[in-house]
């Protein structure tokens, strides 16, 4: 810890914005963060991500599935759902389905609506029902934005989903450089903003006992600014795998999460993380499978 606390101090003195071998080489790419109605999914468990394609937003309730991604655009809007909504054959009795419907938005002209219920195929009859919510929304000639909700029994939330969530997406371009994973060491705030300190690690698999890993060949930490903008998931330590809670950049939420991951697992937290263009910190999110 003391060695920890040097480096700690030096690197604060020197003020490295990234890291000096091995890390940020300053490139970054292309890709997407979603816009959308935080209050619509209030009492959700919900994550969201900074992706050039895939997922994008992931929310569950006790009675409510929504997921948000980005996805090749292999047909018209339309036709992808029209095969999406035949496929629930597969995995569920059909009970009930819409013709797929055009749907616009303000940010997504062109936009195709279906809904259907289903019982799980290993369901006698009586089983729980799930109705689906789907929408696809060209995005450009490449990519298709596909928005659905499954739910069973919670009809307030589903009309959330319809009349408040969907109508309020967008997405934002983005530039972003590789995800880096980190131990997350301490936080401090400077005179110029905020500051986290890290220790750069791998993530390696055992095969033997089915458990991610982390590797770190190099004890030099480095530390980074957090853009005041960043997007922060801090683990909620409520069960053996942590869910995830959104914070602003805030120096004591950061290390209050820090120290109490620490004092119950006697090590710091892993997280992954990702610069912008300027070399600081956009995106801060615990890596929350050990």
């Amino acid at each position: 810890m003391l060695k920890r606390l040097c480096a700690l101090i030096l690197a604060l003195m020197l003020l490295c914005p990234v890291f000096a071998e091995g890390g940020f080489d300053g490139q970054v790419y292309s890709a997407y963060s979603l816009i959308y109605d935080e209050g619509a999914l209030s009492g959700l468990d919900v994550i969201s991500y900074i992706e050039p394609s895939g997922l994008l937003l992931s929310a569950y309730g006790e009675q409510l599935d929504i997921s948000v991604t980005l996805e090749e655009a292999n047909d018209a809007p339309a036709q992808m759902l029209a095969a999406r909504a035949a496929s629930a054959a597969r995995y569920g009795n059909v009970i009930s389905k819409s013709e797929v419907s055009a749907f616009s938005l303000p940010s997504f002209p062109n936009g195709a609506y279906i809904s259907y219920s289903y019982r799980s195929l290993r369901d006698s009859g009586s089983g729980e029902v799930y109705t689906v919510d789907a929408y696809i929304f060209r995005v450009n000639d490449e990519l298709a934005l596909s928005v659905s909700q499954t739910s069973w029994g919670d009809e307030g939330a589903r009309q959330r989903f319809n009349a408040s969530f969907v109508p309020a997406l967008g997405l934002q371009p983005r530039r972003i450089s590789t995800e880096y994973v980190v131990f997350l060491v301490a936080c401090d705030r400077l005179s110029d903003g905020l500051y986290v300190t890290i220790d750069p690690c791998r993530m390696e698999y055992d095969s033997n006992f089915g458990l991610p890993y982390a590797v770190n060949d190099d004890p030099t930490l480095y530390t980074v600014k957090l853009s005041a903008q960043a997007e922060i998931w801090l683990p909620e330590m409520s069960g053996a795998l942590y869910s995830m809670v959104k914070s602003a950049p805030q120096e004591a939420a950061i290390r209050g999460a820090i120290e109490e991951f620490y004092a119950r697992n006697q090590v710091e937290p892993i997280f992954t993380l990702l610069f912008d263009a300027g070399g600081e910190v956009i995106r801060l999110q615990h890596y929350n499978a050990l």
